[in-house]
């Protein structure tokens, strides 16, 4: 991936009916935790919104840490050996302390060199987007990320 591409955002085909465990081999739509049908339904209605402001967040991170300054095995993340896209594996929604909390796992795809376990494209980050949302408003606050390698 070059720094100059865009983010790409991937629908998975199966749905997951007993809401299991997401992984691109899989292929599984999103797994959710949603505390309430209330909150089911406040992300109902932002989920574009969300995604999208997750989607931003995690393009700027990835400049931020500089994941195209580095050579493949170098550093991790390395935007040279991702593809761009992502899906989402998981989304949480509850109530914390008299306020409401969330997260989109997203789970971004990357390459993998032959000889190896794996297929040519897999997962290869997982960036976990916290953020809290204000009913009196009807907004949502970025949080943070945490990151790892899946």
């Amino acid at each position: 991936m070059k720094q100059t591409d865009a983010l790409k955002r991937i629908e998975m085909p199966n749905p997951n009916t007993k809401n299991g465990h997401v992984c691109y081999k899989n292929k599984l739509q999103p797994e959710f935790d949603f505390e309430s049908e209330e909150l089911k339904a406040v992300y109902q209605q932002h989920e574009a919104e969300l995604l999208s402001v997750a989607e931003k967040e995690a393009w700027d991170y990835l400049l931020d840490v500089g994941a195209w300054d580095s050579e493949p095995g170098e550093d991790f993340p390395c935007g040279k050996e991702m593809t761009g896209e992502w899906y989402v594996g998981r989304v949480t929604l509850k109530s914390l302390k008299n306020q409401i909390y969330g997260s989109i796992d997203m789970r971004f795809l990357g390459y993998y060199s032959a000889p190896t376990v794996r297929s040519p494209i897999d997962d290869y980050l997982g960036m976990e987007y916290t953020f809290y949302y204000e009913p009196n408003t009807d907004t949502f606050e970025f949080d943070g990320f945490n990151t790892s390698a899946i």
